[in-house]
């Protein structure tokens, strides 16, 4: 079954939310969205590496969408009727066919997902910045795992490549899922035009980040991910990855 995300245009009105609560998840969104880069070059803050990444430093539609879908799944399964699960399927099929429904600039991305959220769980009032804190995460984990999976399975072979072999020029696609996880530089390969030069890494300094002996790099979901790419073949792999994602 294709996978299913939640459809932005089906937003309404009609519920009441506490005001505080309203205010707290938009406090929460615009940090989490104020912590990434812009691609375009623009604002690129040097404080901004901890946070929360975001492919392209706007929201990831279809991911933020999956993540909304499987905490309403888990917390609030009623609310996913036949007709949402149509809507779902139809905004999944759009974003698929058009490329530049994918991301929204990060204004949009606010005030649409405070709606979405505040739809969703209108009744939750003050347990709404914890639902919030927690969609955003499985987001970033549906990123990585969708990223790895659809677009860079031979480089993440490569990594291990990287961390054994001197390869003094050698430049690794998406580094920044190994830098914690979160870090917002963006590395990506040349045939995407919105790449900043400044952004690629050096061999060594990769290998230094990928070292086993250095415990901030090793962290779980990716040395589980690289220890089933090894030693798996890629159907599994894709299994391996929707199960860290839920």
């Amino acid at each position: 079954m294709r996978p299913k995300f939640f459809n932005f245009c089906m937003i309404g009105t009609g519920f009441r939310v506490d005001s505080n609560s309203e205010i707290q998840i938009r406090v929460i969104l615009k940090e989490y969205t104020e912590k990434t880069y812009n691609l375009d070059g623009k604002v690129i803050h040097e404080e901004k590496k901890t946070g929360i990444y975001f492919p392209g430093g706007d929201a990831q539609v279809i991911d933020f969408c999956k993540a909304l879908e499987i905490v309403m799944e888990k917390q609030m399964p009623d609310k996913l009727t036949t007709q949402l699960l149509k809507d779902l399927q139809n905004i999944n099929s759009r974003c698929e066919n058009d490329s530049a429904n994918r991301r929204i600039k990060n204004v949009d991305y606010l005030m649409e997902a405070e709606t979405v959220i505040l739809k969703a769980f209108p009744m939750e009032g003050g347990k709404l910045p914890v639902i919030v804190k927690e969609i955003l995460e499985i987001s970033k984990r549906v990123t990585l795992g969708r990223e790895i999976f659809a677009e860079t399975l031979c480089q993440f072979a490569s990594f291990t490549e990287v961390s054994n072999q001197p390869m003094p020029d050698l430049h690794v696609k998406y580094v920044n899922l190994i830098n914690d996880l979160q870090g917002p530089e963006r590395v990506d390969g040349t045939g995407e035009k919105e790449v900043l030069s400044s952004w690629w890494m050096e061999a060594n300094e990769v290998k230094a980040k990928l070292c086993p002996k250095h415990e901030r790099y090793r962290m779980p979901l990716y040395v589980k991910l690289h220890d089933h790419f090894m030693a798996e073949k890629q159907h599994v792999l894709a299994r391996k990855i929707s199960s860290f994602i839920y």
